[in-house]
């Protein structure tokens, strides 16, 4: 019954980060995966023409009928419209652990380095900072749905936030800092996408005029997901990755000044003072022997930029360059092998783990 609550429990193979006290992930907090999940449900709703608000400017107002929400909205709710369903932190055994490869830096800080055979390892600038130790270990969530604020019968299935969850383990990330190498789960009982994609299929459907987003927004159509192993297997080979990746957008400007610095630095983030931009493009800590997940989104840039296109072709072409045959899977929206995005999603997105 889609009243009925799912239990899931989650086991890190990177570890979590959810924030809290001072910006440090001292515990669990639920808000920070929920935040995570709503992200997700706003890309998928995006890829299948929905409609999808910006949370942070409030728009989206309750006024006597679910019709004056956006989709995302009905479901992770508004004001005076409440979220369908609860997410119940249960049993867990997180533990915060400092990273292997990182080092203590002022005010419990974590420093990560390049690797020490990396060639740029004796240059000076080259570090990353986490602001404590992240967690590690199990978990168990349980999703509980809740009685629909229009007083219907119409609740909303918890296996939707399930199959959303599993796609999260098996292609992306849960919770913050995904650019430090943070949120790889592993489901113990692993969830049907399905609920998921007949649920994408009903948004679709009622859309019948729908128009494609301009691609300044993530969507699966603006999205590549991509799986390396690395042979050393450890937290500097992620930051040796997101080096080597700037700079390879460093070396393409040398001869096509098109990938500016302007086009670099929001793709790969930035920060400079107030000047601050998160990265479009995610990497995982080494798991599973060495395995490393990168995920991310090219947003549409000016008339005079390299089109989506090129730029997925030179970061494909870099990691099949670099890593060879350790380069083991890459996925992005093709309109000529997928007609639809539907199709794609259900050969390829909502496929499973790769």
């Amino acid at each position: 019954m889609a009243t009925d609550r799912l239990q899931l429990q989650l086991t890190t193979l990177t570890p979590l980060w959810t924030g809290g006290v001072n910006g440090k992930s001292d515990r669990l907090h639920v808000t920070g995966i929920m935040g995570s999940l709503r992200w997700w449900y706003e890309v998928f709703v995006r890829s299948v023409g929905g409609t999808a608000c910006d949370p942070t400017k409030h728009s989206c107002i309750f006024d006597k009928s679910s019709d004056s929400l956006c989709d995302v909205c009905r479901v992770f709710g508004a004001t005076g419209w409440s979220r369908r369903f609860k997410l119940v932190l249960g049993e867990t055994s997180l533990q915060q652990k400092k990273p292997p490869a990182s080092s203590s830096g002022r005010e419990g800080n974590l420093v990560f380095n390049l690797s020490s055979d990396h060639p740029s390892s004796l240059s000076q600038g080259h570090k990353w900072y986490l602001p404590g130790e992240p967690l590690y270990g199990q978990t168990q969530l349980t999703v509980i749905p809740t009685a629909p604020p229009d007083k219907s019968n119409n609740y909303f299935g918890p296996n939707i936030i399930g199959s959303l969850i599993q796609f999260v383990a098996d292609r992306a990330s849960l919770g913050a800092k995904p650019q430090m190498g943070m949120g790889v789960v592993r489901l113990a009982s692993r969830q049907s996408l399905s609920p998921l994609l007949d649920h994408l299929k009903q948004i679709d459907a009622s859309h019948k005029n729908k128009k494609d987003g301009d691609g300044k927004l993530p969507c699966l159509q603006n999205m590549f997901f991509a799986t390396i192993h690395v042979k050393s297997a450890t937290e500097s080979d992620t930051f040796d990755l997101k080096y080597d990746l700037r700079g390879m957008f460093r070396d393409l400007k040398r001869d096509d000044p098109r990938y500016s610095d302007e086009m670099r630095h929001t793709i790969m983030g930035y920060v400079n003072r107030s000047d601050r931009r998160g990265a479009k493009i995610m990497m995982s800590y080494p798991y599973d022997d060495g395995m490393v997940r990168l995920w991310g989104w090219i947003p549409k840039g000016s008339q005079s930029a390299p089109t989506r296109e090129n730029i997925l072709g030179e970061i494909y072409h870099f990691l099949d360059e670099t890593y060879q045959d350790d380069f083991s899977f890459w996925l992005d929206y093709d309109p000529k092998k997928d007609d639809t995005i539907l199709s794609y999603l259900e050969k390829s997105v909502l496929k499973g783990a790769e």
